[in-house]
């Protein structure tokens, strides 16, 4: 994707995530990712990668617009990511969701 120029991402309740340009001569999404099958309630840009997560209980890292690792993050679901993290060769990320 073009993630060299200015650009907002967005999730929403329609489970997708919408790549949008800042210029306003360009009205319509640059790229949109899904999979995510429940509402997309968080998302971060973090080492090249948009990471999402959503009320389908999943964090995705995005590839591309079709190609991502899926994550079960939690049982219920996933409501906020803070990042990703390399501790040793162990990825880890920090999540909050609706577990008890």
């Amino acid at each position: 994707s073009g993630m060299d120029k200015p650009l907002i991402v967005t999730g929403s309740q329609d489970n997708q995530i919408l790549v949008h340009s800042m210029d306003p001569d360009i009205q319509e999404p640059l790229e949109q990712y899904s999979g995510h099958t429940g509402l997309v309630s968080c998302i971060i840009y973090q080492h090249n990668n948009i990471v999402s997560v959503s009320w389908d209980s999943t964090m995705r890292i995005w590839k591309t617009a079709t190609q991502c690792d899926t994550i079960q993050a939690h049982k219920p679901a996933v409501w906020a990511i803070s990042g990703l993290y390399q501790f040793d060769e162990t990825k880890r990320a920090l999540t909050g969701g609706a577990d008890k």
